[in-house]
């Protein structure tokens, strides 16, 4: 239904006291439609099965907050810096803030549909009426019309449509700040990760090229005794044959180590000609020691949980956005003006236009199109439920595999730590019995690459720890907090949010 009424009458007696009580009308009766949000029931365990020590009560004395630069307990200034490059240069932190803006310039967009719009028009029209005819020929009228007017409408947001839109925009806000922390900080430990599989193949470069001299060494030796008649021409060539395997794992590691390195590259944001890992071994790291708090405060610290819910949020008020299409809609419009054919007489009272009306619109028939929109919401908003419910059980899983990952990567490495020690010991005796005559090459030759590879199995297993320890940082939220998150966010001058 649409009622227009136009007079000269002034605004202020007429247009205004309708226009007032139509919004109080609908201000007072305005209601939202659709489901309230309510977070699925997720299943929490009172406690972890799985431990750090091996020992609950260590554990729980091991227990505190996680710091936010929880890398610097590493002790790695070369870390901490390219760490610190991090948050400004990696490419996908850059497009995560991206869309955060993008987001941010939604919320925008839909909290200006609860206002009113307002247009100005300044206009000159110019016309030509037709033509008469008279004994004189035939005459023609030009004319000019002059008009000066503010337009306003406005929908009155009675079922919550516009408050439900605003709401999910909202919701994709708060997805974007908690996904933009996700990729932070698996960024953040891909570097710390990268870094120290850097150093690892530093050091077992640097294990090759001493097994390689030392390899040299016995070649030598086992030279001289064939000259002296005590070693055959056989232990020469096993000797040769060792030396070579050993030169040959060399460039392996050389590729290794410089494909580690331009990887870091891209995660810092830098060509890879402009990054040096000046760092030489693994040995240099401190080790330190972390252990989860209670699984009650897990779910507030990770960002991944926390964007599963946010976009469940926005999806539910999307529904109540697509129900609330299904009311009718109440629209005011008016507008206030002056108009006339003298430029110079525009704004004379005599001038002055007016108009006020409203409008009811409601869909009679859309061949069940609406309601086919709703039903494909409810089923968007179940798939988001069972999402977010993952994302939590997930995140318990996690820690219980960082967990059983620290602990057990650290026993690998104290057992790797002893067999190293025992194949060392078992080469200087072999080699020594060798020089005495007292055992045959083969014994010297298998105590060598026992050696090697305890050696170059210790490097990878103190990689594996602390690329557990960096894990069980990730796993428990580096830190991070959506009280971090939501407190920042109210804190940014200019920016969307409540």
């Amino acid at each position: 239904m649409l009622r227009h009424r136009s007079s000269r009458f002034p605004l202020s007696s007429v247009a205004r006291p309708a226009l007032m009580a139509c919004l109080l009308g609908g201000a007072l009766t305005a209601c939202t439609v659709g489901p309230d949000y309510q977070r699925p029931d997720t299943p929490q365990p009172a406690a972890y099965r799985e431990t750090v020590t091996g020992d609950v009560g260590k554990d729980a004395a091991l227990r505190a907050e996680i710091a936010a630069d929880w890398w610097r307990q590493f002790n790695s200034p070369e870390l901490d810096g390219l760490i610190a490059r991090v948050s400004s240069s990696n490419f996908d932190v850059r497009a995560a803030v991206a869309r955060i803006r993008q987001a941010e310039g939604t919320v925008d967009e839909k909290r200006s549909s609860l206002f009113p719009s307002v247009t100005g028009d300044l206009g000159r029209t110019r016309s030509r009426s037709g033509g008469t005819t008279t004994s004189g020929g035939t005459r023609t009228s030009i004319n000019s019309t002059y008009s000066a007017q503010l337009s306003a409408s406005y929908e009155l947001d009675f079922w919550g449509k516009n408050r439900s839109a605003l709401e999910s925009a909202k919701a994709s806000l708060d997805y974007s700040r908690y996904d933009k922390q996700t990729v932070l900080m698996t960024a953040i430990a891909t570097v710390a990760t990268d870094y120290f599989q850097a150093l690892a193949y530093k050091d077992r470069l640097a294990l090759a090229r001493r097994s390689l001299q030392d390899a040299e060494d016995v070649l030598r030796g086992i030279r001289a005794r064939a000259q002296a008649g005590t070693a055959t021409a056989v232990d020469v060539a096993n000797q040769v044959n060792v030396v070579e395997g050993e030169r040959a794992a060399i460039p392996q590691y050389e590729q290794s180590l410089a494909q580690q390195i331009d990887a870091l590259a891209v995660l810092v944001g830098v060509l890879p000609e402009q990054l040096k890992i000046e760092g030489t071994t693994l040995n240099s790291l401190a080790q330190p020691e972390v252990a989860p708090n209670l699984p009650s405060t897990l779910l507030a610290r990770r960002p991944d949980v926390a964007s599963a819910e946010a976009q469940l949020i926005a999806a539910n008020a999307t529904l109540r956005n697509v129900i609330a299409q299904q009311y009718p809609s109440l629209s005011l419009t008016g507008s206030y003006g002056y108009q006339n054919s003298s430029l110079s007489d525009l704004f004379n009272p005599a001038s002055k236009l007016w108009s006020i009306g409203s409008s009811l619109s409601q869909t009679v028939f859309d061949a069940g199109n609406l309601q086919a929109q709703s039903d494909v919401q409810r089923a968007r908003v179940e798939e988001l439920a069972a999402d977010y419910q993952k994302a939590v059980v997930t995140a318990f899983a996690d820690v219980e595999d960082a967990l059983a990952g620290v602990r057990y990567t650290r026993d690998i490495r104290s057992a790797q730590e002893k067999a190293t020690a025992s194949a060392d010991e078992a080469l200087r005796g072999t080699t020594g019995q060798f020089q005495r005559g007292t055992a045959d090459m083969v014994s010297v030759l298998t105590a060598q690459r026992t050696l090697f590879s305890a050696q170059d199995s210790l490097v990878q297993s103190r990689l594996n720890y602390l690329t557990a320890i960096v894990t069980l940082y990730r796993v428990l939220g580096g830190g991070w907090s959506v009280e971090q998150t939501q407190a920042a966010a109210d804190n940014a001058p200019g920016r969307a949010g409540g």
